[in-house]
């Protein structure tokens, strides 16, 4: 759980944010509309999904890569070296 990305990505600037919780949440300048802890929590939700579809896709293209440069002939050898080279 990270308040201070999901607040970030909110819109929100000026905080300070004691224990990573919503309680923990101190307001330098308060906002015109504090956000609630469900919507804060709904956004942590979000980015963390965001950040999974990201790591699963950057597995995938290294697979669909690794997958490609074997049907070229090279061995995992040759492609450990390759990748280690650049």
């Amino acid at each position: 759980m990270n308040i201070t990305k999901a607040l970030l990505d909110m819109g929100y600037y000026e905080f300070v944010v004691r224990g990573d919780t919503y309680d923990g949440i101190e307001w330098i300048i308060q906002p015109e509309t504090i956000p609630s802890k469900e919507e804060v929590l709904e956004k942590i939700t979000e980015l963390d999904a965001l950040g999974q579809q990201e790591q699963d896709a950057k597995a995938a293209a290294k697979e669909s890569a690794l997958t490609k440069l074997q049907a070229l002939g090279l061995t995992e050898e040759e492609i450990k070296e390759l990748i280690g080279g650049i």
